[in-house]
């Protein structure tokens, strides 16, 4: 079960920097986020995760996040899980038909960490993720990495998904302010991250998979 792992504009949203050949539909479209703090506290979360949601309708998916801000006006930032607390059942259970699956690594941080530094974390993590999502099977696929301040610092991410070798998988690290893709997909990973941390979610379940992940340590 899941739960073991908690203790160890437009109709089609159309990407600014892609046009539609550089990602046929016959392409898996797979979603990569991290979230946690690299500098544990006291008040921070203990888990570092990586994850990867798997998307079977990449137009429907990011309508979610597209409708939910035409329905709300008001609401003047881009759509996450934090800042959509009221919604996120609703949101995470809309998304539900549209995953494939979820795949996830975590590693856990200790307090006031002085050891790995965030690239090594990084690096580690995408190479277990990597190996869990199994893209060389042939199959086409279209990866798209959450840029925030820690990927923007370190491209090892992008490097270890989207390696030149990789005839079959494009990779792109883009900010989730202008792509509805990433703002549906940050409730799917701040359920994990809330369940991963002992806050008792079953936000998770409304996704209807079982994540699959495991913990991996840094040397």
């Amino acid at each position: 079960m899941f739960h073991k792992f908690r203790h160890n504009g437009e109709h089609q949203i159309r990407l600014k920097r892609l046009n539609n050949k550089s990602r046929p539909r016959s392409t898996t479209l797979i979603n990569i986020d991290e979230t946690g703090n690299l500098s544990r506290t006291k008040k921070t979360d203990a888990n570092y995760i990586m994850v990867a949601v798997k998307v079977n309708d990449r137009d429907a998916y990011a309508d979610i996040a597209r409708d939910y801000l035409q329905a709300h006006p008001d609401f003047k930032e881009e759509l996450s899980y934090q800042k959509a607390y009221k919604d996120r059942s609703s949101i995470i259970t809309q998304a539900a038909p549209y995953i494939d699956d979820i795949v996830f690594v975590t590693a856990y941080m200790p307090l006031y960490p002085k050891g790995p530094t965030g690239p090594k974390i990084h690096k580690a993590l995408a190479e277990e993720l990597d190996k869990d999502l199994h893209l060389d099977d042939g199959n086409r696929y279209f990866v798209m990495i959450d840029q925030n301040e820690s990927i923007i610092k370190d491209n090892v991410v992008k490097g270890i998904f989207g390696p030149k070798s990789r005839q079959n998988v494009q990779c792109v690290v883009l900010p989730s302010s202008e792509f509805y893709e990433l703002q549906t997909n940050d409730f799917i990973v701040g359920a994990i991250r809330k369940e991963l941390n002992g806050f008792n979610s079953s936000e998770v379940l409304l996704t209807g998979k079982e994540p699959k992940g495991r913990m991996v340590r840094i040397r």
